[in-house]
C-alpha cells in the first residue's frame, strides 16, 4: 500500500460503495462486486469496514465530500440497521480470520510476513472500525473478544515504532486505540 493517500481514489471508492450499499445489504455476500467504474479493477470490493475505510482515508486529505457521505451511509443505516449489522458481524469475523492467518504466516514465515505488514493490518484495522459500529449497538462481544486475543498474540512479536501510513491519518488513528499501526513486527 502507498504511504500517501489518493483522495481522489478514496473519494471514487466512497461514491462508488455508497451508490451500490442499498443493494448490497439485499444480498448474503459479504464481498460484493461493484459495477464498472474509473477505477478498473484497482476498484474493491464493497464491504461496509471498506466503505468506513475509504470514508477515513478521504477524511485524513480534508476532503469537503466526506461529510455528506457519512450523513448518506448513517442515512442508509438507520433505515436498514438489521441487515446493516448482519452484514457488519459477517466482515467483522472475516477480517478478525484474515488477521489470524496473517499472524500464523507471521509465526512460520517472520521475514517475510514483516515486510506485508503495512498493508495487511488494514485486516486489522477494518475489523476494529466494524467493531466500534457493533458496539454502538450493543453487540460484537464475541468478535472483541476475539480481535483481544489476536491483540495478545501480536504483542509476543510487536516493536513499536513509526506510523505505517499515511501521517494525515494519525489524528483520527490515535496510538491508545490504534497501537498496532505505530510499529511493525520482528522479522
Amino acid at each position: 500500500m502507498p504511504k500517501a493517500i489518493d483522495a481522489n481514489f478514496e473519494l471514487t471508492v466512497a461514491r462508488s460503495m455508497l451508490a451500490e450499499l442499498e443493494d448490497y445489504l439485499k444480498s448474503d455476500l459479504t464481498y460484493w462486486q461493484t459495477a464498472p467504474n474509473a477505477l478498473g479493477d484497482r476498484m474493491p470490493q464493497l464491504t461496509i469496514g471498506g466503505l468506513l475505510e475509504s470514508l477515513l482515508r478521504a477524511e485524513a486529505t480534508g476532503a469537503s465530500d466526506v461529510p455528506p457521505m457519512r450523513a448518506a451511509l448513517q442515512s442508509i443505516q438507520a433505515r436498514r440497521l438489521d441487515r446493516v449489522l448482519v452484514h457488519i458481524e459477517h466482515e467483522a469475523r472475516s477480517r478478525l480470520n484474515s488477521w489470524a492467518w496473517y499472524l500464523d504466516d507471521q509465526a512460520r514465515n517472520p521475514e517475510e510476513a514483516a515486510s506485508h505488514y503495512p498493508n495487511e493490518v488494514r485486516a486489522r484495522l477494518k475489523a476494529e472500525l466494524l467493531l466500534n459500529e457493533l458496539e454502538r449497538e450493543s453487540r460484537g462481544q464475541t468478535e472483541r473478544r476475539r480481535a483481544e486475543a489476536l491483540d495478545e498474540r501480536l504483542r509476543q512479536v510487536f516493536v513499536p515504532g513509526a506510523f505505517v501510513w499515511d501521517e494525515r491519518l494519525k489524528p483520527f488513528l490515535p496510538e491508545d486505540q490504534f497501537w498496532w499501526l505505530y510499529g511493525k513486527v520482528r522479522s
